[in-house]
């Protein structure tokens, strides 16, 4: 399972910034209506000015609106506590960017925060609530991961392009799976978009693993998330390692899986989440313990996911009740996991 606990720690305040959207919008307007008013002879010519740097003047301020629509930082979304507020607005959130980017297509960290909210959206309000939907809700569940694969696949593509316009020739290397040579283009400067670039692409995988042309590129991904642990191990308090816990447990061993691997992994992003994340625990239960059919661990981690505390307001605390609600939906069908006596289940 995507490491959910990192990945809502990437939007901002939204509303204070839709503010400042709306106040440049109306400054913009105003000037051009004062504009307008100053076509007069005395001062036609700055009239004029205006008019032939009015493009340039628009895009430089869309772009100082993405750039800070695309800085981390603040609890409005990422402490919130309620799934369904924020599982509402997002879209809204998504359709600014859209439009924000329609004016700076160049702008690559306006790109990086749209794409990787592409895959916090897919991941948290549709593949995930999709797996907990009842057998006779098949036609729903389908739909809702064939949504969330778009979401991946649209994430990925944009997130190419991103890394295509910061090193110009990235894109060859990538379709050409030439990783050695891509890899030696990266700086820590581009681990945001090596770990969100690898999880839509194996989000995607984990939707369906019988795609071919995605799953030629799972090793691509393997890859890249191995260059953004190379570069910042410690990237969003333990991220890198949670995806690879997921990676290692659940790949196939021709294709780069090890449980050792998968053991250590979760071992490292324990330690840098500073238990404050309820993912690692959820992330290993559902990857290993339920793939040795190990109850008994199985149950343990459950309980310790359940056990952080979501109280206060922190960075962190939406990922960790959405984490929290899976655990607990986990902890009722452990019947279904896990070969069970009755009286065990």
């Amino acid at each position: 399972m995507l490491s959910v606990s990192k990945t809502l720690a990437e939007i901002i305040d939204l509303p204070y910034n839709y503010c400042r959207v709306i106040d440049m919008s109306f400054n913009r307007a105003l000037s051009k209506r004062v504009s307008i008013m100053h076509t007069v002879r005395p001062f036609a010519a700055l009239a004029v000015f205006f008019l032939l740097t009015s493009c340039a003047v628009d895009k430089m301020a869309i772009n100082m609106v993405a750039d800070a629509l695309s800085k981390p930082g603040g609890t409005v979304w990422t402490g919130e506590d309620d799934p369904e507020l924020v599982a509402d607005a997002m879209p809204f959130a998504i359709k600014l960017y859209e439009s924000l980017l329609e004016g700076a297509p160049d702008n690559t960290s306006l790109i990086l925060s749209l794409g990787s909210v592409y895959v916090m959206y897919g991941n948290a309000f549709l593949q995930t609530p999709a797996s907990m939907l009842p057998v006779a809700d098949y036609q729903k569940k389908e739909a809702m991961l064939a949504r969330s694969k778009k979401f991946f696949m649209k994430g990925k593509n944009l997130l190419i392009s991103g890394l295509e316009k910061k090193h110009p020739g990235a894109a060859k290397l990538i379709a050409e799976k030439k990783t050695n040579e891509m890899n030696k283009l990266m700086t820590k400067d581009d681990v945001g978009y090596l770990y969100w670039l690898a999880a839509a692409w194996m989000s995607a995988f984990s939707v369906n693993a019988f795609d071919i042309d995605v799953a030629v590129g799972v090793p691509v991904a393997h890859s890249l998330i191995m260059r953004a642990l190379e570069l910042d191990e410690s990237y969003s308090k333990g991220a890198i390692h949670d995806f690879l816990i997921s990676f290692y447990a659940m790949v196939p061993l021709s294709r780069g899986g090890d449980d050792a691997k998968a053991k250590y992994h979760y071992e490292k992003a324990l330690k840098l989440a500073g238990g404050m994340s309820a993912s690692p625990y959820v992330t290993y239960a559902t990857a290993m313990s339920v793939k040795m059919q190990n109850v008994k661990e199985f149950d343990e981690l459950i309980e310790k996911a359940l056990a952080v505390s979501t109280a206060d307001v922190y960075d962190g605390r939406l990922a960790n009740v959405l984490t929290q609600r899976r655990a607990k939906w986990l902890k009722e069908h452990r019947g279904d996991i896990f070969l069970l006596d009755d009286d065990k289940k």
